[in-house]
């Protein structure tokens, strides 16, 4: 009986690892080999040796790419890109580029095309084109992110030189407390609020990420992703320390992760008040208990059919 079982069970394992096999061969995805054939999709040139020479110019870009007829390449890409929730699209390449050194631009054209958008676009098109049609014989529609004629870099504001200074009045007082408490041994004065705890904290880092944050570096995604995210901050600072920031709808978000202090602060709240009724009355926490289970199956449902949400967690792109 068991030797059968164990037969079994051998017979099983195998039937799957045949199954996977025969997945991954032909589930539609391409092999290495020809993967390697397609387009880089995220290239970026060098960025601090673009401003070495005069007149530098370096552009972050989407690049949409055409086929004026079907070749291999391009039916690899388009086959590729039809499963957007297994892969990432390659007909879009996203590149930074150094237009001066990549396509010979002369120092007082690229003077022109750095405040033209439409210009460096079209200029950039044509150069793009000609590099696609040389490798891969696609052609490519450039849109221009933004450009940048030197090294990103700011000088201090008013607002940062007041949270350097609220940052050391903090930390001179907690150093003086210390020694203090330590010398008369006092006992530590706690914080037995949870807002009291927490928003202290929350007000430093939200702080240094209006202020010093977009300060402290540079690069080709720098602007496309740290200086929005700090402007996005000096906007919606506010909604942060009233702990609605997870509500908003809005392009792009201040630090999105603290979405979950938000939720865990209402969550909180609500919590507290089902809490006091059930206290008060403790013959209805059945049915409070019952009713809050319900509206908590209805309510994701609703909004996945309503606003066309993947139902589970979707599979990472690539």
């Amino acid at each position: 009986m068991q030797t059968t079982t164990l037969k079994d069970a051998k017979n099983a394992i195998a039937i799957v690892i045949f199954v996977n096999l025969f997945q991954t061969c032909y589930s539609g995805d391409i092999y290495e080999l020809e993967y390697s054939k397609l387009p880089k999709l995220f290239t970026l040139d060098p960025y601090e040796e673009c401003f070495l020479e005069p007149g530098g110019l370096y552009c972050v870009v989407d690049i949409q790419l055409q086929a004026q007829t079907v070749n291999d390449i391009w039916y690899l890409i388009k086959n590729y890109s039809s499963e957007p929730l297994a892969h990432l699209r390659h007909d879009i390449l996203h590149k930074g580029i150094c237009v001066t050194k990549r396509c010979n631009v002369s120092e007082e054209h690229s003077k022109n095309v750095t405040y033209d958008k439409k210009i460096v676009e079209s200029f950039l098109t044509k150069c793009m084109t000609r590099e696609l049609e040389e490798a891969y014989q696609l052609e490519g529609n450039v849109s221009v992110r933004y450009c940048e004629d030197k090294v990103y870099s700011r000088s201090f504001n008013i607002f940062d030189w007041v949270y350097v200074a609220i940052i050391l009045g903090i930390v001179i007082m907690n150093g003086i407390g210390t020694v203090y408490d330590v010398w008369r041994k006092k006992r530590e004065i706690k914080l037995d609020s949870r807002n009291g705890r927490l928003t202290p904290v929350y007000a430093v880092v939200l702080g240094f990420l209006c202020t010093l944050y977009d300060y402290m570096g540079s690069g080709p995604l720098w602007q496309d992703n740290i200086v929005i995210e700090a402007d996005a901050c000096r906007q919606l600072w506010w909604t942060h320390f009233i702990y609605i920031n997870n509500y908003l709808d809005v392009p792009t978000a201040c630090y999105d992760i603290t979405w979950y202090l938000a939720a865990d602060m209402q969550l909180f709240c609500y919590g507290t008040l089902v809490m006091m009724i059930i206290w008060k009355f403790p013959s209805l926490s059945r049915y409070v208990f019952g009713l809050l289970m319900i509206i908590a199956i209805i309510v994701p449902g609703l909004q996945t059919y309503i606003f066309n949400y993947y139902p589970i967690i979707p599979p990472y792109s690539e």
